[in-house]
């Protein structure tokens, strides 16, 4: 499997390709490449600002970490030992964007560990206690008006603290904190180890194909411009997180013929790994246990995405079908970058948008786990809802990332893709009807000729073209579409938004400093772990 290499390509065929104009979709995929490498650059100048954002964190809650456990009788041991502070969610996975207008929130949690010792569970109670002391002590800092550690010394400093917010009736508890200097919003929560596991997922597959990075970065950048994704409209108003729409973007890629990545989970990869459980206690204080093993070893993984990839029956397959593939580009060679798979980032862009236009929102379920479809009759959800979109999430299997949306919500999303697909096609098949009649090098063209399309440059920024704050109304859709009654849309709304922690907490003062305490956390943006 390891030594599994894609067929090579003779001279004549090199020497063709270098000298044929590119094909539609080469054009396609360079003006994609290009937008997705801005975005990293993005995403890079986001990490930078959360890296100064997150050390002020640190130096307020780490020593009120400490205080909380030496009260606890179960983790008094863990008051001498520095918390750490991982990184999860988009900024964890290099999908993060940082404007003035569009700021990704960080999600970051808070671990008690050990070297050699078994990683810190906190039971929902532990959980809401010491995210309220967490706010209590940033709630202290923000009417004191403590200055931030930003600039020189004695210049440049702000407030740090510019918001508090306590959201402990949610299905994982969290406190939330807005930097007074970068105005970056951050999530934190306790002893998360589930999101650690998933944001590890993640990474790792976004690591196996440089293509499914890039596509998950535009992925999201189009559900945040055309205000899809959660957190950029109101909060009212119930949306797919960016973890939702990375999940998307990864089972598309696993469900292309041939595959554009492998299932991490599947037992073929998983031979000679450690299997690993984590238990998660609900808002009840109930707790279950998920096996969230998979395979974290990018080589062995892309390996057995190659083998299956370049195979003789993947090769005869209808990928070419799927994504209206421009047949010119196999006929010049251009298709021997076995590291980047057989289809295009062009092709893989026009197809995420033709397959969730047309996804079985009936009966359908995404399954990352899988790699495949699953239907809604063999799910068990642990939430009661319409699932008029079946998200299933890769650990928590009981869990539907679609269950929050609405029949109004889901229109916009279902108008917003097809909206998508129709201009990324329409171009396409412009492009097609232009070159049939003669190469677009010809001098003149001939009046029967079909006009020369816009630019990809101008379609893409069509696509990403900034959508109207207006309030969420469901557009008119076909007549196949399923909608659930009215009367679900009440208990399928968004997430319960708490009083702004100020409103009630306004009595506390700052705890008093424990002397000894490690001021400071271990870990930081890298802190991600493999979890197997």
């Amino acid at each position: 499997m390891a030594g599994a290499v894609p067929p090579a390509v003779t001279s004549s065929a090199s020497a063709s390709a270098a000298s044929a104009p590119p094909t539609e979709l080469e054009e396609l995929s360079a003006e994609a490449s290009a937008l997705a490498a801005s975005l990293r650059a993005e995403a890079q100048a986001a990490e930078a600002a959360a890296e100064r954002a997150l050390a002020n964190l640190r130096r307020l809650i780490s020593p009120e970490t400490q205080l909380w456990c030496h009260y606890q009788q179960r983790w008094s041991w863990a008051a001498n030992a520095p918390p750490q502070l991982v990184v999860i969610g988009s900024y964890g996975c290099g999908t993060a964007r940082h404007r003035a207008a569009d700021t990704s929130g960080i999600d970051v949690t808070i671990l008690l560990e050990q070297p050699g010792t078994n990683p810190v569970v906190l039971n929902a109670e532990e959980q809401r206690g010491l995210l309220t002391q967490l706010a209590r002590r940033l709630y202290a800092a923000k009417t004191s008006g403590e200055k931030t550690t930003h600039g020189s010394e004695g210049q440049g400093q702000e407030t740090w603290v510019g918001d508090v917010e306590l959201v402990l009736h949610e299905r994982v508890p969290r406190l939330h904190v807005v930097d007074g200097h970068s105005k970056l919003r951050m999530e934190v929560f306790a002893c998360h180890h589930l999101g650690i596991a998933n944001t590890s997922l993640l990474r790792t597959y976004l690591s196996v194909n440089p293509n499914a990075h890039k596509l998950c970065q535009l992925v999201a950048n189009w559900a945040r411009v055309r205000r899809l994704s959660s957190g950029v409209s109101s909060p009212s108003i119930p949306l797919l997180s960016t973890y939702a729409w990375c999940v998307l973007t990864i089972h598309f890629l696993q469900r292309c013929s041939p595959p554009a990545l492998p299932v991490l989970q599947d037992a073929s990869l998983l031979e000679g790994v450690r299997r690993t459980s984590i238990m998660r206690y609900d808002k009840s204080n109930n707790f279950a246990f998920f096996d969230c093993t998979f395979c974290s070893d990018v080589q062995a993984a892309r390996a057995a995405w190659a083998f299956s990839a370049w195979s003789p029956s993947s090769q005869a397959s209808s990928v070419a079908g799927l994504f209206g593939r421009d047949q010119r580009a196999d006929q010049r060679g251009g298709r021997a970058g076995g590291s980047e798979g057989i289809a295009s980032l062009g092709e893989s862009l026009i197809g995420f948008f033709a397959h969730y236009a047309s996804f079985d929102f009936e009966g359908g379920v995404a399954s990352v786990r899988s790699g495949g479809m699953l239907r809604k009759e063999e799910m068990v959800w642990e939430a009661n809802g319409p699932h008029l979109f079946c998200i299933e999430d890769p650990f928590e299997t009981t869990r539907d990332l679609g269950s929050v949306l609405t029949p109004e919500s889901l229109a916009t999303i279902r108008a917003e893709l097809t909206r998508a697909h129709n201009l990324l096609s329409e171009r396409r098949e412009a492009g097609a009807r232009f070159v049939s009649v003669g190469d677009r090098t010809s001098q003149p063209p001939s009046a029967s000729a079909a006009a020369e399309p816009a630019p990809w440059s101008q379609t893409l920024g069509e696509l990403l073209t900034e959508s109207p704050a207006t309030p969420l109304a469901a557009p008119s859709m076909a007549p196949s579409m399923h909608m659930a009654p009215s009367s679900s849309s009440a208990s399928a709304g968004g997430e319960r938004r708490e009083l702004p922690f100020d409103a009630w907490l306004g009595a506390f003062a700052a705890e008093p400093k424990v002397p000894g305490l490690v001021n400071g956390f271990g870990g930081g943006l890298g802190g991600l772990g493999a979890s197997d």
